[in-house]
C-alpha cells in the first residue's frame, strides 16, 4: 500500500508541474500521457486525482474493494460471539469456534486452564453448579475493543442467587480476550474480581472456593465428617 501511495503521489506531483502550453496547441490527452509510467503500479481502473488531498480515498476506496481481512472478519464473530455469552454463560454452551485449540484461561499471576478442553470444562463445572445450587443470575456487562492491544475488553456484572436464599450474591470482573493475528481468542485473562464487593487478590485459583463460601454462608451447618477409628500398634 506503501509503494501504491508513492505512485500516486509522484503521479499527481508531474501533473500538478507539468509546463503550461498554449490551450489551442496542448493536445487534450497530455495529462494522461505524462502521467503513464506512473500508472503501471497502480490498480487497474484508478485515476490520478485532481488534487493531493484525494489521494487517502482513492486508497479507502482500493481496501473496501477488497473487502475485509480474515482479522476483521473474525474480529467480528468474535464480538458477536462475546456479547451473546457473556450474557448467557451459565446456562448455555459458549460458541468455541471463535477459540483457538490451545486457548488459555489466565489471571495476571497464574494460568489456571490450557486447551480447550480444559476450558469449556471449567464452564460445565460452572453450568452444573449453577443448575443444582443457583436458583436465579443475572449478567450484565460492557464491552469494547482495544486496537492497541489487540484484545477485546468486556467489564461484567453478576448477581448469583443461592437457592433457598433472598440476597444475591455479586461477583464482578474484567476479561480480557486476547486474539491471534487470524482474529481468534487465544488467551482469556480474568482481572479486577470482586465478590461483593470486597476484592480478591491473584491468582484466582481459590476464588471459586471463597465464591461457593459465601453462597453457603448462612446455611444450616453441614455435620461434621465422620472420624475414622484406628487401631493401636499391637
Amino acid at each position: 500500500m506503501s509503494m501504491l501511495r508513492a505512485a500516486v503521489v509522484l503521479a499527481a506531483s508531474a501533473v500538478a508541474y507539468a509546463p503550461l502550453r498554449p490551450a489551442a496547441a496542448r493536445p487534450a490527452t497530455a495529462v494522461r500521457a505524462s502521467a503513464a509510467p506512473m500508472l503501471l503500479s497502480m490498480p487497474e481502473g484508478l485515476e490520478i486525482p485532481a488534487d493531493l488531498g484525494a489521494i487517502d480515498n482513492i486508497l479507502a476506496d482500493e481496501r473496501a474493494r477488497k473487502g475485509p481481512s480474515e482479522f476483521e472478519l473474525n474480529l467480528g464473530r468474535c464480538i458477536d460471539a462475546l456479547r451473546v455469552d457473556i450474557e448467557n454463560f451459565p446456562d448455555r454452551e459458549l460458541r468455541w469456534e471463535v477459540y483457538t485449540d490451545d486457548v488459555v484461561l489466565a489471571d495476571p499471576n497464574a494460568v489456571q486452564a490450557t486447551g480447550l478442553a480444559a476450558y469449556k470444562q471449567f464452564f460445565s463445572m460452572l453450568r452444573t453448579f449453577r443448575r443444582f445450587m443457583i436458583d436465579a443470575v443475572e449478567v450484565t456487562y460492557k464491552l469494547r475493543y482495544d486496537w492497541s492491544g489487540k484484545r477485546v475488553v468486556v467489564t461484567w456484572y453478576s448477581a448469583w442467587t443461592m437457592k433457598g436464599r433472598r440476597a444475591p450474591t455479586h461477583v464482578d470482573a474484567v476479561s480480557y480476550f486476547h486474539l491471534d493475528d487470524r482474529g481468534l481468542i487465544f488467551k482469556h485473562e480474568v482481572d479486577r474480581v470482586s465478590i461483593n464487593g470486597k476484592d480478591v487478590t491473584p491468582p484466582y485459583g481459590g476464588a471459586w472456593e471463597g465464591l461457593r463460601a459465601r453462597l453457603f454462608d448462612g446455611l444450616a451447618p453441614r455435620e461434621p465428617a465422620p472420624t475414622l477409628a484406628c487401631d493401636g500398634p499391637s
